[in-house]
């Protein structure tokens, strides 16, 4: 992850891409854990974020069918 220079925001945040996939489970509890490097001598508020993106085989089917 890439920090802008002199305003809040980030200029780049790394992804994580698999072909496998992994797998998630309905019954499971799932924690977003942040580890950060705070080089500075203040506190700094800080905020962890996911985004999840699915592929649903079954679905994409459906929509394929539904446009003919």
């Amino acid at each position: 992850m890439t920090n802008h220079k002199n305003a809040i925001g980030l200029d780049k945040v790394e992804d994580f891409t698999s072909e496998k996939g992994i797998w998630l489970f309905e019954n499971h509890d799932y924690e977003l854990v942040l580890e950060v490097d705070n080089t500075s001598e203040i506190e700094q508020d800080m905020m962890g974020s996911a985004f999840f993106f699915f592929y649903d085989k079954e679905l994409e089917d459906k929509i394929r069918t539904a446009k003919k």
